[in-house]
């Protein structure tokens, strides 16, 4: 049976991007102005914190002086550094000249994310190299300081003993409200996604995941789980993160090379290549804990 071909309108699937991944509206995209930010992030990170006192002229007998008023928090300055992720695809340079530009552009666009999640966790751009190159990010057991900015602080282990999800999420929680005061973001790997909602632990509302008690934002990502010293868990284990508001600058769209800059004349091969440099960082506070992934 012969078959026509009928190329769709704007000549791509129909294609629905991940709902609750790291690139979701979990996360906050800056919207800087001039092309610095590609060389990295500067800010000071808000952590603030506060004391109580009274007045001694309403103090009533038997009440000490209240104390002096103490420094309660001071800045901390802080650095990210930037990550271009790339589509790359080869092929003759016949018949689909036209068309490959576009299209690898596009499986750039619909792509990008999960790579964004592994190295959001694991600090390495290439993978398999074994070089942490990208801050900063979640699996970390050190400080990195780099001209006087912290690039990288390590993850506060709020356990060491793997726990049940409801009560592990009600610990990250807590560590959180007493380091950030403002909602905290949860960093799930997918494999604990139906496990949480299973137990009614986290609901979307408004495009966004949320924990059903505190109302934390949770990005649901394609996370590996490693623990912050980068070691796999044992077998029914995995490690979820905390941090404060996440945010990120990026290019406002994919860079495709011209086909002339990317023609192999050796093998008499196109190979075009699309990129997007971004630049990710969080506010404050980095709490983790291992997760059964199942009850006991």
């Amino acid at each position: 049976m012969a078959r026509g071909r009928f190329p769709l309108d704007n000549g791509f699937l129909p294609f629905t991007p991940s709902a609750f991944g790291l690139l979701s509206p979990a996360t906050t995209e800056l919207q800087l102005t001039g092309p610095q930010w590609r060389m990295g992030l500067q800010w000071q990170a808000f952590c603030p914190n506060t004391a109580g006192t009274y007045d001694d002229c309403f103090r009533l007998d038997g009440v000490p002086e209240a104390p002096p008023k103490g420094e309660t928090w001071e800045w901390t300055s802080r650095g990210a550094t930037p990550i271009t992720v790339y589509s790359r695809a080869d092929c003759a340079p016949v018949g689909t000249w036209d068309e490959l530009g576009p299209t690898n552009q596009q499986a750039l666009i619909r792509a990008e994310e999960r790579e964004l999640e592994r190295i959001f966790w694991y600090g390495g751009i290439v993978a398999g190299a074994g070089v942490t190159d990208a801050y900063p990010h979640l699996g970390a057991n050190a400080e990195v300081v780099d001209g006087g900015d912290t690039l990288q602080i390590p993850a506060t282990v709020v356990s060491t003993d793997a726990q049940l999800i409801e009560v592990g999420l009600g610990m990250l929680e807590a560590a959180m409200r007493r380091c950030y005061p403002g909602v905290a973001t949860i960093h799930m790997p997918i494999r604990l996604a139906s496990l949480a909602a299973d137990h009614h632990l986290i609901a979307p509302r408004g495009g966004v995941m949320y924990t059903t008690t505190v109302g934390s934002k949770v990005v649901i990502g394609e996370y590996p789980g490693t623990g912050p010293d980068g070691t796999v868990p044992p077998e029914g284990q995995t490690w979820m993160y905390a941090t404060g508001e996440v945010f990120y600058m990026r290019e406002p769209q994919p860079h495709s090379f011209r086909p002339a800059e990317s023609f192999d004349r050796n093998v008499n091969t196109l190979s075009m290549i699309a990129e997007r440099t971004y630049v990710f960082g969080w506010d404050c506070c980095l709490f983790a804990i291992p997760i059964l992934n199942g009850e006991l």
